[in-house]
């Protein structure tokens, strides 16, 4: 997420501090300050199968010398049935008393894929810098 995340500050005029910096202290004065928590989770069974889901909850929250100006929290989650799951698959999945690694792994891809779409989603509607917020959520 932190190349996107990058990219769409540049885009809309935020310069992120670079990880090696010489002005270092100068960065902990900048006005805006942008604040990224993601927080993954396993949540409930595959239909009937012991295969967690998984669930993806990302708070973003653009702050201006100090004051929120912008939040969103874009949040994802496996989609039941799971798209293009070939059928023996499915057959052996649901056949099986115990979780299979190789299908978990297809279940947290699946939010995965959401979220990175949603988080991008997110970055696009942030207000540009030196514009204040209109509505601060959606």
């Amino acid at each position: 997420m932190i190349p996107a995340l990058i990219k769409g500050l540049k885009v809309k005029g935020y310069l992120p501090q670079p990880e090696a910096s010489l002005w270092r202290d100068r960065w902990s004065r900048a006005p805006y300050r942008f604040s990224l928590e993601v927080n993954e989770q396993l949540e409930g069974n595959y239909v009937a199968s012991e295969n967690r889901l998984t669930r993806i909850d990302a708070h973003l929250k653009l702050s201006h010398r100090g004051m929120e100006i912008w939040q969103t929290t874009p949040t994802a989650r496996t989609k039941v049935p799971l798209p293009n799951l070939p059928g023996y698959f499915s057959a052996g999945v649901a056949l099986s008393p115990a979780r299979i690694e190789e299908f978990e792994r297809l279940l947290y891809n699946n939010a995965r894929s959401q979220i990175d779409e949603k988080f991008a989603f997110a970055l696009s509607h942030m207000p540009e810098c030196g514009q204040e917020a209109r509505s601060g959520r959606f």
